[in-house]
């Protein structure tokens, strides 16, 4: 698989056919700040209005996939991909739901389920995970599909954690 590291918002990456909405899977309207932005740019309140077929919950340490293709002008992106890897309950591992979440995420793409070009947040789980440790998971997952069928393209605005992920990504 291809990784990218982009310097932009995950909005403005135009590269990507798909954009990851990092979300609670364990109940409708649990979405994370980056899936907030993107209802806003789509004019959305719920994340319930994104969703063809709704998603049978719980899903945490999955994805649900959703085709948007032609439905928002205001995005670029034909699909979106909802990954179950936020949790309000305690004891929970993010990790290892990260790694599910995205190993699914991966292996449906690679069988030609919705798109193949992502669009991705760094997956901290908003404070959970230490951003550089939820980047190296993220790296550890895209190498196990070797293919150049997929491109993972990591968003991330901050310029000082950009160039701290930067001696990352080759």
């Amino acid at each position: 698989m291809k990784v990218f590291l982009h310097n932009k918002d995950i909005i403005d990456v135009t590269q990507a056919d798909t954009i990851v909405l990092p979300v609670d899977g364990s109940a409708p309207d649990m979405e994370g700040n980056v899936a907030r932005r993107f209802l806003r740019l789509v004019e959305l309140d719920s994340m319930d209005d994104l969703y063809a077929p709704p998603p049978s919950f719980p899903f945490n340490g999955r994805c649900h996939w959703s085709d948007i293709e032609g439905e928002f002008p205001e995005t670029h992106f034909h699909y979106i991909c909802a990954l179950g890897i936020l949790s309000h309950l305690p004891d929970v591992d993010h990790r290892a739901m990260m790694r599910s979440a995205l190993y699914q995420m991966f292996e449906e793409a690679e069988n030609g389920r919705m798109g193949t070009r992502f669009a991705c947040p760094v997956l901290s789980a908003g404070w959970r995970l230490k951003a550089i440790d939820a980047l190296y998971i993220m790296l550890a997952e895209a190498e196990r599909f070797n293919t150049d069928k997929l491109e993972l393209h990591i968003a991330e605005r901050d310029k000082s954690r950009y160039d701290m992920f930067r001696t990352s990504i080759s």
